[in-house]
């Protein structure tokens, strides 16, 4: 089990390939230094916070608006979640005001420097994100932001010693939504492989590629990945946990 109280650090990381140029692959690398840490829990949920304290963008070519994007990012750096026992997702924000608060604080500064349709339309964006409970859900459990972690955990080991079969929205690529299979791997005793499930109707899968890990350590992601591949697009999720 996680100990009540106690942070636990980590980094996570989406590294961005889209090659839809012939002669120039462009790539951008976000990482985030994340601690979580479990402070309460009931019968039904499982209390985090979860606080980021560094966001960091790597680029090979000139990325419009990285200060903005990064400074968005702290709009979420101290947040309170509810996840469920049972299944291990997220399913409360208990600070959402709070958010919603600092978001307003945020965006008056950054109004005062930065102008045009685009930077209008990235506010708006995290606005309607922070409209109400179940759209921040949504966006914190899309796989650039904490999906990957919060995606099975569970404090009933049986659970963690099936096959997990869960629907999964790709936001990064189009919203598309498939089946995923978690299934326990034989050669590691505390570690699920991640893969798309092939509808019984279609026999194909969508994506190229879309594979990845959990392992974990006393029922905690101790570290995971997911890539996955859609054409010019290659996405590669991490997280993974920093001994400190």
């Amino acid at each position: 089990m996680q100990h009540i109280n106690k942070a636990y650090h980590f980094q996570f990381n989406t590294k961005i390939t889209e090659a839809s140029h012939v002669r120039k692959i462009k790539t951008i690398h976000f990482f985030r230094d994340v601690s979580i840490t479990l402070f309460a829990n009931d019968e039904l949920f499982l209390r985090y916070q979860l606080f980021t304290s560094k966001i960091t963008i790597n680029s090979n070519y000139a990325l419009p608006n990285c200060y903005l994007i990064r400074q968005m990012g702290y709009v979420f750096d101290e947040i309170e979640i509810g996840v469920n026992r049972q299944s291990g997702l997220i399913k409360k924000v208990y600070n959402l005001k709070k958010i919603q608060e600092r978001w307003a604080i945020i965006k008056a500064k950054l109004e005062i420097d930065n102008i045009g349709a685009i930077v209008e339309a990235m506010f708006l964006t995290i606005t309607n994100v922070l409209h109400n409970e179940k759209e921040l859900i949504a966006f914190l459990s899309d796989y650039k932001m904490f999906g990957l972690y919060f995606s099975s955990i569970t404090d009933d080991r049986s659970l963690l010693e099936k096959p997990i079969n869960q629907p999964k929205i790709l936001s990064d690529f189009d919203n598309h939504t498939i089946t995923e299979l978690f299934l326990p791997k034989k050669d590691k005793p505390n570690a699920f492989g991640i893969s798309e499930k092939i509808i019984e109707d279609n026999k194909v899968f969508f994506f190229d590629r879309y594979s990845g890990e959990l392992e974990y350590e006393n029922n905690q992601v101790y570290q995971a990945y997911l890539e996955v591949k859609k054409e010019k697009t290659h996405i590669l999720y991490c997280v993974n946990r920093i001994e400190k």
